[in-house]
């Protein structure tokens, strides 16, 4: 099939690397497929390494009223032969939608990555959805809020979660990668995956060091990830002065950007999700799948994902004392840990598995 993945976000995180992955998995499957990015956007960079014939259009200026722009997207979609668009943001459907009108034959499907948390019934989102074919929703509670606040069939919306090549991953300890950024072998580590903004919650986990460190002497706490682009040099700073007024200097370290996510959760003892609200979070998933012990914020699709505290610790968003508790807690009883890692783990393999994944998407492109 030929297939056009659609993603205008400016951007770099779960979102559009699964959108990325989806797109570049499709193509080893024999597909033809096509990525449709901003320009100059990191997404667009990212599809360019994985080799995928990319489309970009400019900056948008109105998800409504940018006729010029839809016209852009209307002559690749109607000159390129495609049998399926599918679209990874709901803004992007009031570009596409309209660019479509007339081709019939093109099929359109939405990948629901958020939770809609209000009704939109009226008549520009009643013409928009009566266009798409399937929606993919990415937990029990993404499905449970498209069937209630958005205007389209409960047969025509799904539960499909991530697909991740799950033989990637492994519960092995990076033992170089520690001695390579100056970890002691005894050196607790806590670790966070995620960009550096308010609503992922590193000023909360900042805020609860003193008070694991009041049990734990030796925990470290590892940032991984790194300001949106259009949010670069606003947040990081707040979060060092406040490292600074804990006098958390070598308690707290910023890694920056990394790839390598598999040997990087290798040097997590302890993953955690303090985000004041998350749909879902490939993170999660990735620390399940390496075997590392989690303590998240019960928000979201978190608790679907944590098998409701079955495979972690769900504690309370937005308090630092929850969180340091949380922490603690699992510090505390290694053994108990560890047994919810493994559940976490078993069940992981089987759900995110990227062939069973695929072969849902595929057979639904087919219908």
């Amino acid at each position: 099939m030929k297939i056009l993945q659609v993603c205008f976000s400016s951007g770099w995180g779960g979102l559009e690397k699964y959108s990325v992955w989806l797109a570049s998995a499709l193509k080893k499957r024999g597909h033809d497929i096509h990525y449709l990015a901003r320009s100059g956007a990191t997404i667009e960079k990212e599809a360019l390494k994985d080799r995928l014939t990319v489309h970009s259009v400019r900056e948008c200026f109105s998800y409504y009223l940018d006729f010029p722009l839809m016209f852009q997207i209307r002559k690749i979609i109607s000159s390129g032969g495609f049998d399926a668009v599918h679209i990874h943001m709901s803004k992007d459907l009031g570009l596409a939608v309209p660019a479509l009108w007339g081709m019939d034959d093109v099929k359109l499907f939405f990948s629901l990555h958020m939770i809609v948390p209000a009704p939109k019934k009226d008549i520009y989102h009643r013409m928009q959805y009566a266009r798409v074919k399937k929606i993919f929703a990415l937990g029990e509670e993404g499905e449970r809020s498209a069937v209630e606040n958005l205007p389209i069939a409960k047969e025509r919306v799904m539960e499909l979660p991530y697909g991740l090549e799950v033989d990637r991953y492994r519960p092995v300890r990076s033992a170089s990668l520690r001695k390579e950024l100056g970890m002691g072998e005894n050196t607790i580590v806590l670790g966070m995956l995620s960009r550096i903004e308010p609503l992922k919650g590193q000023m909360e986990a900042i805020r609860a060091m003193p008070l694991v460190l009041k049990q734990f002497p030796d925990a470290l706490l590892l940032l991984v990830g790194d300001e949106t682009e259009h949010m670069r040099g606003k947040i990081k700073p707040g979060l060092e002065e406040e490292i600074r007024k804990l006098a958390l200097g070598s308690n707290v370290k910023f890694l920056g950007y990394r790839s390598d996510i598999p040997e990087v959760m290798g040097l997590f003892d302890l993953f955690l999700l303090p985000s004041h609200f998350e749909s879902y979070s490939i993170s999660v998933i990735e620390a399940k799948l390496c075997g590392v012990p989690v303590v998240a914020a019960s928000s979201g699709g978190v608790p679907q994902n944590l098998g409701h505290g079955e495979y972690g610790i769900l504690v309370e968003p937005k308090s630092h004392m929850s969180l340091a508790e949380g922490i603690i807690k699992t510090l505390g009883d290694p053994s108990a840990a560890k047994a919810r890692a493994d559940k976490a783990r078993e069940s992981a393999l089987v759900r995110y598995d990227n062939n069973r994944i695929l072969d849902i998407i595929e057979k639904e492109y087919s219908k």
